[in-house]
């Protein structure tokens, strides 16, 4: 008589974006309805873990879960994979982009070690969500070019050369309390102390906050930041599209053309776009 195989279940690894649920992927959402069991970030709000059915366990895995570093994302790979085997439909639920700093390869290796199926839905990045913020476009024509780093374990060297080039733009993320050391290191290492930086706390969420675009010279001299707030940093020439935009608003603000407009001039039909103004 032939063995009964394994009931086996699935793993769907989801990018939950940077804030509210209004950044989900239609994807996103139909594996987290279609959940019996959610591993999540601490970060992820309810407004997201709310697509979850309400029989669904959840499960808080917060990089304060067990033991700090790589234990707690072995014990964290382990149970996705043990939910799966029980037969379960595993949601691994990650802030931002699983693949972006979201320890994807070490995940996709457990699941591989014991044949789990699996699915990556990508998320939005950080990244993005402080470019839309801060009105930043992550590339421009004259630097086209990209690096995402984390502050906390950052090549100084490499990002001097971008910027020394002015060959693109650096997102720094979890920068909140090592950002001014190693704004200080890279300006050391030849990146202009002029070039321009703005970052943004908490983005995409209801408490998010932008800052005036500042330069690396002025953030190296700022003292550490212990605040939890988490913080991305856009360094590089296209921030500089920040500054253009808030000259001319100032521009326009201090123009009497508006005084002389006559709204009888506007088109009948209003535009369906409304500007949030950064």
């Amino acid at each position: 008589m032939a063995a009964t195989p394994a009931v086996r279940g699935c793993v769907a690894i989801v990018g939950a974006g940077p804030g509210g649920a209004g950044l989900l992927t239609l994807d996103a959402v139909k594996a987290l309805r279609e959940a019996d069991v959610c591993f999540h970030d601490r970060m992820v709000p309810e407004s997201v873990l709310g697509h979850l059915p309400a029989a669904a366990a959840r499960v808080d895995v917060g990089k304060d879960f067990g033991r700090a570093g790589k234990d707690a994302q072995r014990a964290i790979n382990a149970l996705v994979a043990r939910g799966a085997m029980l037969g379960k439909r595993v949601v691994r639920l990650q802030a931002g982009d699983p693949s972006v700093y979201g320890r994807l390869h070490e995940q996709l290796l457990q699941l591989a070690r014991h044949s789990v199926p699996y699915t990556i839905i990508p998320g939005v990045t950080a990244a993005s969500a402080a470019s839309a913020a801060a009105s930043v476009p992550l590339t421009v024509a004259r630097a086209p070019n990209l690096l995402f780093s984390s502050a906390q374990n950052t090549d100084a060297d490499l990002v001097a050369d971008v910027l020394r080039k002015k060959h693109g733009t650096v997102c720094l993320y979890m920068g909140t309390a090592t950002a001014h050391d190693l704004a200080k290191r890279i300006v050391e290492r030849g990146a202009p102390a002029d070039t321009p930086v703005v970052s943004v706390a908490n983005a995409a969420r209801p408490n998010q906050a932008v800052s005036p675009v500042s330069t690396i010279g002025a953030l190296a001299k700022l003292p550490l930041d212990a605040r939890k707030d988490q913080k991305i940093f856009l360094i590089g020439e296209a921030v500089k599209t920040k500054s253009a935009i808030e000259a001319l608003r100032s521009r326009e603000a201090d123009d009497d053309d508006e005084a002389r407009w006559d709204p009888a001039q506007a088109p009948q039909t209003p535009t369906p776009c409304s500007e949030g103004k950064k």
